[in-house]
């Protein structure tokens, strides 16, 4: 993982393309944030 201890996405809820990669890479969404104003989904990998 390039020597980093977690990797982080935020992505729209509505964006299912980009989710499905995210997953596929190993992400894994974790909860809800606000973004400025907006929901967004927080997808993470972190190293064990």
């Amino acid at each position: 993982m390039l020597g980093l201890k977690r990797v982080v996405s935020l992505i729209y809820p509505d964006n299912r393309a980009s989710i499905r990669v995210a997953e596929k890479v190993g992400l894994a969404y974790e909860r809800d944030v606000t973004l400025h104003g907006h929901s967004v989904g927080l997808y993470t990998l972190s190293r064990a």
